[in-house]
């Protein structure tokens, strides 16, 4: 799908990993502007998302990723296997099989 504003083509679900890294950009983004114009303090929250980033990488567990995941956003194996099938994407890891 191409939108007529954006010059490269996306898709109609955004899966838990780009909304994670797209939500830890604009965080920093918004944590310096604000240390830059108001308060060093901010910072602090500049450092606590690196901080994060850094954890999640060597330990590959992320609580904005659990997060995301538990509020239904699918990953990127969940929308490949969707579009293969032709169906609509769907968190697999929030629906439950009974035993």
């Amino acid at each position: 799908m191409k939108n007529s504003f954006l010059p490269w083509p996306t898709k109609d679900t955004i899966s838990h990993e780009r909304f994670g890294r797209g939500l830890a950009g604009i965080s920093v983004l918004i944590s310096t502007a604000l240390g830059y114009h108001f308060s060093p303090y901010w910072l602090l929250v500049t450092m606590a998302i690196a901080l994060n980033l850094t954890i999640s990488s060597l330990t590959n567990r992320c609580p904005i990723k659990s997060l995301l995941v538990r509020l239904g956003l699918p990953g990127e194996r969940d929308i490949g296997r969707a579009e293969a099938a032709g169906e609509k994407a769907v968190c697999s890891r929030t629906e439950r099989t009974d035993p």
